[in-house]
């Protein structure tokens, strides 16, 4: 197939698909690319040529406009096929003069001609128009963004350079910003300051600028307002303030600089008053340098200019004091020139400096002066770009520096600014990264060193002047505020908060420090599960990159860290193109392994996939298994499920295509390769391809209905095709009509049932990047079979007026905020953002199932994602990988909260009254304010069902129930969350209920008493509350015999369910009892003697004879002596028998009574006459 010849002032093709290029001069391809860019200003001509492998190859080149061309190949996410017009993003506009390759204007982009069949013909149901916008504030925590203004002609404005200054007096830091529109004209604004990170309107002044040009503040007629200064080539602008943003006409004074390199407002001549002085880079026809100085009169004028030189060029410079002679001195990266009355003297050069290696020389900013050591001597610190270092030049306070300190800092060290941004009192550095887009802060160490950053602070675009650093929010931390923007895209001043510690409020781009100097890599592919086993979600990333040591990352959780941060990341395997991931446990060890496809360039090429076995502690062996996939082709994207119902995870894998020598046709694979492994020795069945009509981007595996893992499979490069496989559950599919998606370029997809209809079947969600026949997610509703209905489209920008362009890369299904409902997050490759559809539970005909999208910058290029919470919060966080970089950004939800769950009595007794009450509490971010909760609380018991929903009050919901069954409960509370905070948040209470147990306990001391009448006795009477009771128990005695009383001394008690209360019973017999319960006593009556002797002798009469009757009468009368002293007595006291008494046994009831329950405890009293 003959591929269209097409041409531009920027971008020449020729035989070869068509490219779509975008920051920094990244581009997106589809192998087989010749580029070449023609531009009249630097960079010099760079050609882009192929890899190995030629034409056919669906990957994306990286070129980052260095000398030494770097390209890497990565799968395309957004996909643009050859039969697209090219859509150029000018990063330079010609209109600018001296364009320098840092900035990145806001120009149209150049669009071509496109063959006819490019433009999609058959648009697909869109959503309705009429979204609603989310009621909920929950989303991402991103850095602010703070526009630099809109003139009358309402365009807006690119900031270009940026600096401090007091414009009206009020003793806070505003800021003034060179910016320029889409017309290319620039304006200087200026952003007063509320003192509280906001700040008023811009205000704009039309001012000629150019790219090469400087801004600079100070007060120069000393009103205590600050004053503006603007150097071109061969002539500087003053504009006075007056206090309110705006400024008198400027006054220009010429000079003889026609390419100024520095300059600086500065008391020149020791008069406290301020001076211009400004460095030209090109020699004269004195064959140096000329420095000319203008000095200020401090009403703001200045006087004619007095010239000077160096010997020598520089690319950047600075003016400062150095030996502190009173005369500034010119520093630049590699040398310095000393100050004096007449031309500088000089140079020395700076042992170890690292010069920069941009084509285009250093940029503004990359040179700085400070004291870093603390010995009161500044120094030098210079961003050493592409030798990704600063390096620190201590003073040595005699016109002599030590030798540099080089501290790896970033990729592409292009800027460093210096504050202390710990309060620690040691000067820290901040360093742009002009290959990651990252803010790095390196804290110092006072000595001339640094901490290399252990991670980065993405502004959401390119990063090309120095960051602003002061209190802007009257904290008393400082912040950092920096130009940044996505060419084409949008553009403003990016605030991050600090937080004082050395943090700020951004999200946080993680990465490996180092790698070959000059290479390029960029993350694609990314798998998250706990692999160290300590509660929270670690990750692995696959790279591409030119540096063939770099393979795949693994980055672990820190979860003893208290804003549990990411360890660095560690590398495995090597080739530079381990591209897509999944973890599994693949030789069934418990443990999880990491599959990587892999891609080696040659002819043919070849793919594998790549098992590195895991370990306990999150680590994995360096020796990987490769498995071949014989297919002529490289490996892309894959997925890891269990395909045959053996319970051993499975792979199937994309290739990334083939061209058909006879045909041209460009054809594609998926590769299904069933797990045979055993343990430790990783092992798959030959693999099985399944043919596909042109090749896979994206693949996605889940149950589309039939009961079995089906396979679901983009075609970026088709007409909008997605390929449907069906499972049959032994690992065997059965390809069905591709599924028209109806538009051009799909990208990501996912399969979710949307609809919680219980007949409602998954449903095929798909990123679409047709920017002809419709942009945005669409959904197609499941039939359960394989097949779906018309996709339906809906928005990915909530910038439906602007002239941004999201290009939607990736998406996934989840319920964001916790209301219920399934939301649609998305990442936006063009625009540099995480959208998000929040879903509104609505599914019936003529709703929207979806609110208007919402949007969160996040990084210049983010691709693949994942939603997992990052931070154990129990909110669900994003992190994804990016074009620009080797890495994962995390991206924190704003929303998350803590609830507990507590008992009033636990056990409690069956039948009782308990209360259950459920606190919600905001756990905002660092740098977030905290809210109060509203809403409500749910709560559930296992065994009972739901028990009842209550308003939260002050944050707080109680629930009392009687009705809990004895036995073990599981209750639960579950927060419904609000626009703040979000719901399905669980907190659960193991009750247990036992049988019913009395409130209290009673006993006594003592538990009985004999009296005699007109006698008292005192019992102690003791309540032993469970230690939940609470509550008062009054004192009775129950009915009482006459003559007894009771009184119990206090008569009630309180108990608090702690201790133990007492009250004292005296109970009371009268003297003149009559015991009318008591048994009859019998009347004893004495037997007179006289009556036993005659008895026995009558006795003996009647039975014995007449000799018996002498022996009995001598036995007698010692008999009848015995009973005599018996009847009387041996004391001889009295001469009649007293009976033994019988006590009266009276039981005393005490009853006690509390809360409408009665107990008796029973007491005894003995009674005696």
């Amino acid at each position: 197939m003959a591929f269209p010849s097409i041409q531009s002032s920027d971008v020449r093709l020729s035989s070869g698909p068509i490219c779509y290029f975008r920051s920094h001069c990244k581009g997106l391809t589809y192998g087989g690319l010749i580029a070449t860019f023609m531009r009249e200003t630097p960079p010099p001509i760079l050609a882009i040529e192929p890899l190995a492998g030629g034409a056919g190859m669906n990957r994306k080149y990286t070129n980052l406009c260095i000398p030494l061309v770097l390209c890497a190949w990565v799968h395309v996410p957004v996909a643009k096929a050859y039969s697209q017009g090219l859509a150029v993003r000018n990063q330079y506009p010609t209109q600018q003069r001296n364009a320098a390759p840092h900035h990145r204007a806001l120009a149209s982009p150049a669009t071509l001609s496109s063959p006819a069949q490019a433009i999609s013909a058959r648009p697909m149901v869109t959503s309705h128009t009429d979204l609603t916008a989310p009621t909920t504030n929950i989303g991402f925590q991103a850095a602010s963004h703070i526009s630099s203004g809109t003139t009358d002609a309402a365009l807006n404005t690119l900031p270009y350079r940026c600096a401090l200054g007091d414009f009206n007096g009020d003793g806070k830091q505003d800021i003034a910003a060179l910016v320029q529109d889409p017309s290319s004209s620039f304006w200087l604004s200026i952003l007063l300051s509320y003192g509280d990170g906001t700040f008023q309107q811009p205000v704009l002044t039309s001012v000629n600028f150019g790219t090469n040009d400087f801004l600079t503040v100070g007060d120069l007629n000393r009103d205590g307002k600050a004053d503006v200064v603007l150097v071109h080539s061969n002539s500087i602008d003053v504009f006075i303030g007056d206090g309110t943003g705006h400024f008198a006409a400027p006054v220009n004074y010429l000079t003889n600089i026609a390419n100024p390199v520095a300059a600086s407002l500065i008391d020149a001549n020791g008069d406290t008053l301020i001076d211009v002085i400004v460095a030209s880079g090109t020699i004269d026809f004195t064959g140096n340098s000329p420095v000319q100085t203008l000095l200020g009169n401090g009403l703001g004028a200045l006087g004619t200019p007095s010239t000077a030189h160096y010997p020598g060029t520089v690319t950047y410079g600075v003016f400062a004091d150095l030996n502190g002679d009173g005369h500034p001195d010119l520093a630049s990266s590699a040398q310095v020139f000393w100050g004096t009355s007449g031309d500088f003297q000089g140079p020395i050069t700076l042992t170890g400096a690292n010069t920069c290696a941009f084509p285009f020389g250093a940029a503004q900013g990359s040179v700085v002066v400070a004291d870093v050591n603390g010995d009161g001597r500044p120094d030098i610190v210079t961003a050493d770009c592409w030798q990704q270092t600063i390096t620190t030049f201590v003073n040595l306070g005699s016109a002599s520096f030590a030798a540099g300190i080089s501290t790896w800092a970033a990729y592409t060290a292009s800027t460093v600014t210096v504050a202390d941004v710990n309060g620690d009192g040691k000067p820290d550095a901040i360093v742009g990264d002009l290959y990651s887009l990252d803010m790095m802060v390196l804290l110092g160490n006072n000595d001339g060193t640094f901490t290399p950053a252990p991670f980065g602070y993405p502004a959401g675009g390119d990063l090309w002047t120095p960051p602003l650093i002061a209190d802007f929010n009257s904290d008393g931390r400082p912040d950092i505020v920096v130009p940044s923007g996505i060419s084409d895209e949008w553009a403003s001043l990016v605030y991050l908060g600090g937080l004082g510690d050395g943090t700020f409020v951004a999200p946080h781009d993680y990465f490996v420090r180092g790698g070959a100097q000059g290479s390029a890599a960029n993350s694609w592919g990314i798998a998250s599960a706990d692999l160290n086993v300590d509660g929270l979600p670690d990750y692995v990333v696959g790279n591409l990159s030119n540096d063939p040591n770099v393979g795949v990352t693994v980055y672990l959780s820190n979860a003893g860290s208290p804003s549990k941060f990411l360890h660095p990341g560690v590398n495995y395997g090597s080739g530079g193109n381990l591209q897509f991931v999944a973890l599994a446990d693949i030789d069934g060890d418990g443990k999880l392994d990491l599959i990587a496809s892999n891609t080696v360039p040659g002819s043919p090429m070849v793919g594998s996939v790549q098992i590195f076995l895991g370990n306990v502690d999150g680590t994995f062996q360096t020796n990987s298994t490769t498995i071949p996939v014989i297919s002529g082709a490289g490996l892309g994207q894959l997925v890891v499920k269990d395909f045959n119902g053996d319970n051993k995870p499975d792979i199937a894998v994309l290739d990334t295509g083939t061209v058909s020598a006879l045909t041209q046709a460009f054809t594609g694979n998926v590769w299904v390769l069933l797990n045979i492994s055993t343990l430790a020795s990783p092992s798959f069945a030959a693999p099985v391809n399944y043919s596909l009509t042109s090749p896979g981007g994206e693949i996605a595996a889940a149950d589309l209905g039939n009961g079995h893992i089906d396979l679901a499979i983009n075609q970026p490069q088709s007409t909008g095709a997605i390929s449907i496989l069906l499972g049959d559950g032994r690992g065997v599919f059965a390809a069905q009509p591709d599924f028209d998606i109806n538009g051009f370029y799909p990208a990501g997809l996912t399969i979710a049932k949307l609809n919680p209809s219980p007949t409602a079947h998954p449903d095929l969600i798909v990123a679409i990047d047709d920017s002809n026949g419709g942009m945005g997610i669409a959904v197609a509703s499941g039939n359960g079979d394989g097949t779906f209905n018309a996709p339906v489209l809906y928005p990915t920008s909530s910038n439906t007026a602007s002239s941004i362009t999201s290009y939607p890369a990736e998406v996934r299904v989840a319920d964001l905020n916790g209301d219920g409902n399934l939301d649609l997050v998305f990442t936006n490759f063009g625009d540099g953002t995480v959208g998000v559809l929040y879903g509104t539970g609505q599914w019936g005909s003529g709703q929207n199932p979806f609110y208007a999208p919402v949007d969160f910058a996040v990084n210049d290029s983010p691709l693949e994602f994942l939603l997992v919470d990052v931070n154990g919060d129990g909110s669900l966080d994003a992190v994804m990988d990016s074009a620009s970089y080797s890495g994962l950004t995390t991206f924190l939800n704003t929303g998350s909260n803590k609830v507990t769950l507590s008992s009033s009595s636990n056990p409690s007794a069956s039948g009782t009254s308990v209360t259950f009450t459920a606190a919600v509490t905001a756990t905002p971010l660092a740098g977030e304010a905290g809210v109060s909760p509203t809403g409500s609380v749910t709560f559930n018991d296992n065994l009972g069902g739901p028990l009842g929903t209550v308003a939260l009050s002050g944050g707080v919901a109680t629930f009392s129930t009687s009705s809990l069954a004895m036995g073990a409960h599981v209750v639960t509370a579950i927060y419904s969350g609000d626009d703040n905070l979000i719901g399905q948040t669980v907190a659960t209470l193991a009750q247990n209920v036992n049988a019913l147990l009395p409130a209290y306990a009673l006993s006594a001391s003592p538990m009985s008493a004999t009296l005699h009448p007109g006698q008292s006795a005192n019992f102690v009477v003791t309540a032993t509350p469970n230690p939940e009771y609470v509550g008062t128990v009054n004192f009775s005695c129950g009915t009482l015999p006459a003559g007894i009383t009771c009184l119990f001394n206090p008569p009630s008690i309180n108990l608090s369910g702690i201790s133990p209360a007492t009250t004292t019973l005296t109970v009371t017999v009268t003297p003149n009892l009559v015991a009318s319960s008591a048994p009859t006593q019998q009347s004893y009556h004495a037997v007179p003697m006289t009556s036993m002797t005659f008895g026995l002798l009558g006795f003996i009469a009647l039975g014995a004879s007449r000799r018996s009757r002498r022996t009995w009468s001598s036995a007698l009368v010692v008999v009848a002596l015995a009973l005599i002293l018996a009847a009387t007595g041996c004391s001889g006291s009295g001469n009649k028998l007293v009976p033994t008494p019988v006590p009266q046994v009276t039981p005393i009831k005490v009853v006690a009574a509390s809360r409408g329950a009665a107990q008796q405890l029973n007491l005894t009293l003995n009674i005696q006459r």
